[in-house]
């Protein structure tokens, strides 16, 4: 919980930049829902474009964009230059008084998310402004101690990019490496300097076995195969289990069992195989 020695409308903090566009005459920084990591703030995508095809949302550098759409997938930026966004992302806009790290942070506490939670629609929920900008959010009255707030949680996001980008150097070692493995182009040697014998080919179905325990009625945590993160739960992907666990065609997968999805996608040609490392049976499609 936030603990500060007053609490204050929101809108007395920032306002909401409105100003829209259509045309654009050069190449401009273009800002989609797909281009930032949920819960990260962390910009996957940077693409700059000199056509668009609908209205578009105009912000600068001193700006925060906040993602209306679903807010339950805490999708916020940081913009580091002019650009133009989604219409689906709030441009937010700090009084000259509040540090713009200060209410980065602000927006991505469980304070703030409940009050984007007070939402409008079912299937595509979308954060409702007049209700926010009326709430009371907390807000230290030293602007020392707020500007030290957003420093310190800048030095741990600026960490955490830095051990993403190891985790994701180390990622490409292995593929490289698994690549010349797998083909045999880089081998083994015993103890004494001498080769392995060589590789014989075997049939699948001498290796493992299909195994299709079916849900039915039982009630098993629903989990999805994502492409580079392996099993994520609907839940907390979706918001909610979107199977319900009332899909009786969704298998029980138990710890150790692999499970693969065939589906093509850009990240994964022939589909991608992942091993149940979680201690417990789950539900998967």
């Amino acid at each position: 919980m936030i603990r500060s020695d007053t609490y204050v409308e929101f809108d007395t903090l920032t306002q909401k930049v409105s100003k829209g566009v259509q045309l654009i005459s050069e190449k401009t920084w273009v800002v989609e829902l797909e281009d930032i990591e949920k819960e990260s703030g962390r910009l996957l995508n940077q693409r700059f474009e000199s056509e668009i095809s609908s209205t578009k949302s105009v912000f600068t550098s001193e700006d925060i964009l906040y993602s209306k759409l679903r807010p339950y997938l805490k999708k916020y930026l940081l913009p580091h230059s002019n650009g133009i966004c989604t219409s689906e992302l709030w441009v937010l806009r700090p009084d000259k008084k509040i540090p713009r790290e200060y209410l980065f942070y602000l927006i991505q506490s469980p304070f703030f998310t409940r009050l984007t939670g007070v939402s409008s629609g079912s299937k595509m929920p979308r954060a409702n402004w007049n209700y926010v900008k009326q709430s009371d959010v907390p807000l230290h009255s030293d602007e020392n101690e707020r500007l030290k707030i957003g420093t310190i949680f800048n030095q741990i996001d600026l960490k955490i990019n830095l051990l993403t980008k190891k985790k994701e150097a180390l990622e490409t070692y292995k593929k490289g490496l698994m690549q010349k493995m797998f083909s045999q182009e880089l081998r083994f040697k015993r103890e004494d300097g001498t080769d392995y014998p060589d590789w014989e080919e075997s049939e699948i179905r001498q290796i493992f076995n299909e195994v299709r325990n079916k849900v039915g009625d039982s009630v098993v945590e629903t989990f999805s195969i994502t492409a580079g993160k392996g099993f994520v739960s609907q839940a907390k992907k979706f918001g909610r289990d979107i199977s319900g666990n009332q899909n009786p065609n969704y298998v029980r997968l138990k710890p150790n069992q692999y499970s693969y999805n065939k589906g093509n996608s850009k990240t994964f040609k022939y589909g991608c195989v992942y091993r149940n490392m979680l201690e417990k049976e789950i539900a998967v499609p």
